[in-house]
């Protein structure tokens, strides 16, 4: 049986969501990323989309929740035009104004929204949890000096430490993960550390 052609990649990088986004068909485009992560899993620019037409509804309480399934997945893959929160792209200009690069900017954006209090972490939701601890350990072991991927490792664990942490769970792991943070960026876990102080 084949696959509906609204729910698949067009080419890479390229997907029906944002057809219908650019088209001004925002239910269509939220329909489209869902049935899409439906089938076959999580996908960062996917849920940027899902989250860009939640702003745009007004409802910040679940557009927040899907910019971070975006943005702890892999900062890397969003884009700038799918924000869709003022907040956020304010917050974006500023890092890009004193980040080296665009990429540099996005890994970052995800620790700077967390610190100021507006990118949740979904403690309930044990498959993204499961997803992004995935991704950190298969990073994790392959980690050199790209800076690329030191920050995205640091976004993961922080993502995974945190769940640990809110669910009051496995500490043993929680200090492990804070550990490995520290050998991706440690001016970043400082900065987390004070978030706790």
């Amino acid at each position: 049986m084949s696959k509906p052609r609204a729910k698949l990649y067009i080419m890479p990088g390229l997907h029906p969501a944002e057809i219908f986004l650019e088209a001004g068909c925002p239910e269509k485009a939220m329909t489209s990323a869902q049935q899409s992560i439906a089938l076959q899993g999580e996908d960062p620019l996917l849920r940027q989309i899902m989250s860009f037409v939640c702003f745009r509804r007004n409802d910040n309480d679940l557009g927040f929740r899907y910019l971070a399934y975006a943005l702890y997945n892999n900062p890397l893959c969003c884009r700038k035009q799918f924000l869709g929160n003022e907040t956020v792209l304010a917050l974006l200009d500023t890092l890009e104004s004193s980040s080296e690069n665009e990429a540099a900017a996005c890994l970052e954006l995800p620790f700077a929204l967390w610190k100021e209090h507006l990118l949740p972490v979904a403690c309930k939701d044990q498959d993204y949890y499961a997803h992004i601890k995935t991704l950190a350990e298969k990073n994790g072991e392959t980690v050199s000096c790209n800076d690329n991927l030191t920050g995205l490792c640091f976004i993961r664990a922080l993502y995974c430490a945190e769940v640990l942490r809110l669910s009051k769970s496995n500490h043993e792991t929680m200090v492990a993960l804070r550990s490995r943070m520290k050998t991706f960026h440690p001016l970043w876990l400082s900065e987390y550390m004070l978030v706790f102080s």
